[in-house]
């Protein structure tokens, strides 16, 4: 979820429950402010009718209103607040009247004094008070949200613009992270970090680069001379078995050692850009040309071989490069499939698809494409072919995808 959908669920939460306090606060100051207002009416206009009466003056009762009733003696009761529900014959309907009701002597008489007004029932102006209320609150929470999304868009938008550029960074470009620059303090420190970091990387990066390349080209002379001097050894036919077979040992470890110096040099000379020209290729003659020479292969094996070639695809992309990651893919699958397995290569508009039967994985299938990693610890591979194509997918802007489910493995290009 992002950071904008959590805060602004926080400040509708809020306001909402703010507001409903205040709504229900309201309801009960002006009940009670009516309430007050009432009952001080009511003893307003009972002090009016006695001062009438005893001015001598007659009054007209207006039953509910105002009623006067004489009585024989003068009980000691004080007077009473209360709440009736009375038909009014003018409304035709019971109303809700609050009521005081009064003992007072008015010259000689004892007289009972009931004054009554109708009062509003709490649904009667709870819809006034509510749908007001619910208006603002409605108005107020929409404006949190629009204003919150605006704000948050513009302040946001540089860490946006650099995330954007932070998620196409690459140490192969060999350019220095250009992150856009914001007022905000806490962006502004954010953006001197990453940026330092990134130099101390690319600095990393460039000298591991260097070592692998100037190590990889040291080390070419005098694997010659060693493979030169292990095959002048091996012609002297009266050296003792335990001789020779140490020599061949020497020899094998020296042939995979002079394999590991090509391949690092070659995805050293991938990522450095160095004398890779393109061409227009044709997909499905280098495609049919590999599979011709690992024919024999695949029939030594008996594998069932699927090839659905839809389409023809012409690449603007160097011979060496296109070739070099074709014979890895077909040559892995070929290697590590068991023999009578399945071995499916599909073409679409603008993918290639390369499947084969083989073991389950043991590790997430995107590490394979890390250096020195194996399928297989104790295999004679390198662990650099899948690391190499990735490098020239990465070159050329494809994308690569392995996905393996149980003991099928399926590699997708999309060029």
């Amino acid at each position: 979820m992002r950071l904008l959908q959590i805060t602004t669920r926080y400040y509708l939460a809020f306001s909402a429950l703010l507001l409903s306090l205040a709504a229900v606060s309201i309801f009960l100051i002006f009940t009670s402010v009516m309430r007050e207002e009432t009952e001080e009416k009511l003893w307003l206009a009972l002090e009016r009718a006695v001062h009438t009466l005893e001015a001598g003056n007659p009054i007209i009762q207006q039953p509910p209103i105002l009623e006067i009733e004489v009585l024989d003696t003068l009980p000691a009761v004080e007077p009473v607040y209360r709440d009736a529900f009375i038909h009014d014959p003018f409304e035709g309907d019971q109303e809700l009247f609050k009521e005081l009701v009064a003992v007072r002597m008015v010259g000689e008489l004892p007289m009972r004094i009931t004054v009554r007004q109708v009062i509003l029932e709490p649904h009667d102006y709870l819809g006034t008070i509510g749908l007001p209320l619910a208006v603002v609150l409605i108005l107020l929470l929409a404006g949190i949200v629009f204003i919150n999304r605006q704000i948050s868009r513009m302040l946001w938008k540089p860490f946006n613009e650099n995330l954007a550029r932070l998620k196409s960074f690459s140490l192969a470009e060999d350019h220095p992270l250009d992150l856009q620059s914001s007022p905000i303090t806490e962006f502004g420190e954010l953006n001197g970090v990453l940026v330092r970091m990134s130099e101390r990387i690319r600095k990393d990066y460039r000298i591991l680069k260097e070592f692998t390349g100037i190590a990889a080209h040291e080390i070419q002379n005098p694997i010659a001379v060693i493979r030169a001097n292990l095959d002048e050894a091996q012609q002297y036919p009266e050296l003792p078995e335990p001789v020779m077979r140490s020599l061949s040992q020497a020899g094998s470890a020296t042939s995979r050692l002079t394999r590991l110096n090509r391949m690092l040099l070659f995805l050293t000379r991938i990522e450095n850009q160095q004398g890779f020209n393109p061409e227009s290729l044709s997909l499905r003659t280098h495609l049919e040309q590999i599979l011709d020479e690992l024919a024999d292969r695949i029939t030594e094996k008996a594998m069932i071989l699927t090839v659905d070639l839809e389409t023809d695809l012409v690449l603007d992309v160097n011979p060496e490069l296109l070739d070099s990651t074709l014979r890895n893919l077909l040559d892995n699958a070929v290697k590590h499939s068991s023999p009578g397995s399945r071995l499916e290569i599909r073409m679409k508009v603008r993918t290639l698809t390369i499947g084969n039967t083989a073991p389950p994985l043991e590790k997430p299938p995107e590490d394979l494409f890390n250096r020195f990693v194996k399928a297989d610890p104790a295999s004679q591979s390198l662990g650099l072919g899948l690391a190499i194509v990735r490098a020239i997918c990465d070159r050329n802007g494809w994308s690569i995808n392995y996905s393996a489910v149980d003991t099928w493995h399926q590699l997708t290009i999309g060029f």
